[in-house]
């Protein structure tokens, strides 16, 4: 059963979140951009916007303090259309959802609630929008206080914190009713590191192209990019954009336990379309966040983005006149929207510069 402190445990993420494989190629980007968010004032007050997604016409934002969990706004007017599944125990309501949801398909979102993963179709009609949940798949008990899960080809797919796992994925076969794991070993797999703090230490978010058939994750405690072919099962880019010795260091001397500083954060969030991938990038040291004798506060992870093609090549920083803590690009490339947990009033819409 979920609890409060798993929440926080990937709250705390987020402050910090069997072929040869390719070796690291250190890469960089040979472009750089600022753009400049316009705000856009919404009509209902978010409590904590974890992540978002543009799917058609709407933007979505899955919320964990609100009394409802998803909110639905109009992309060419940010007017709120319609908020859905109501926090709690009674029929139809969920006391829990992961702070991950991703596209199922055009029209589809799939989420993971307490005990499985539901597959929602989202319906627009002019003014006003609707969700309604079309699948229920219960998880096997193994892979419940796992998060960022998807779905592909009767498999699921999740990539963070299951204690027992030591390469990038376990996966659940529907059909067969086995567990399995798959693709490369963890980045950082130090024997002397306890199982719990690797699967930790490796944590990473993972997005999805459905049209190639690919998979890419950016890790949070390292600079790095992993890209994987669903088809063939084999890694087909590893970068590194920078030096990840520090958080080596870091880890091997036992500091990396969560709260305790010291180690850099990197990657916060991660989205992607057919053509390009988005990581939002932070690079900086948790302690440089909270002062000495302070409470924790809130904060917005990063202002800048990094963007590659799918097979890896670097494209472009984007940075941003300021930090926000989720996003999504239209499927067209041409537009990034945003969210923030200190600005909860508004959503954020910036073009992209490909020019």
């Amino acid at each position: 059963m979920k609890t409060p402190s798993l929440i926080l445990f990937v709250l705390i993420f987020l402050v910090l979140i069997s072929c040869k494989s390719p070796s690291v190629h250190y890469s960089d980007f040979q472009t750089t951009k600022n753009i400049q968010f316009d705000e856009h004032k919404v009509s209902i007050l978010l409590g904590m916007p974890m992540d978002m997604l543009v799917v058609n016409d709407l933007v979505i934002v899955l919320d964990q303090q609100t009394d409802m969990f998803f909110h639905l706004f109009s992309i060419d007017s940010f007017n709120h259309l319609g908020s859905f599944i109501r926090k709690g125990r009674g029929p139809g309501e969920e006391v829990f959802i992961s702070p991950f949801f991703k596209i199922h398909a055009d029209d589809e979102i799939i989420y993971q609630s307490e005990s499985d993963l539901k597959v929602a179709r989202i319906f627009l009609s002019g003014d006003s929008a609707n969700m309604v949940i079309l699948r229920k798949i219960d998880l096997p008990a193994a892979m419940r206080e796992g998060v960022d899960f998807f779905l592909v080809n009767n498999k699921i797919f999740t990539s963070n914190y299951l204690d027992t796992a030591s390469r990038d994925f376990s996966v659940y076969d529907m059909e067969t009713g086995q567990m399995s794991e798959w693709g490369e070993s963890y980045f950082f797999s130090d024997k002397s590191i306890p199982q719990y703090m690797l699967a930790f230490n490796n944590a990473k978010l993972t997005t999805v192209n459905s049209k190639e058939n690919l998979i890419a994750s950016v890790f949070n405690q390292f600079p790095l990019l992993r890209i994987y072919s669903l088809e063939t099962e084999q890694l087909i880019a590893q970068l590194q954009m920078s030096d990840a010795s520090h958080n080596r260091e870091v880890m091997l001397t036992g500091q990396g336990q969560p709260g305790t500083g010291g180690k850099i954060s990197y990657y916060h969030h991660v989205s992607s379309t057919d053509d390009y991938i988005y990581g939002l990038y932070g690079g900086f040291s948790v302690m440089d966040r909270f002062k000495e004798g302070e409470e924790p506060f809130y904060y917005d992870w990063s202002e800048e983005v990094h963007i590659w093609k799918w097979d890896g090549t670097p494209v472009m920083k984007l940075r941003f006149n300021r930090a926000v803590s989720s996003f999504d690009v239209t499927p067209d490339n041409k537009k990034i929207i945003a969210t923030s947990i200190v600005d909860t009033d508004k959503l954020f819409e910036a073009v992209i510069p490909w020019d």
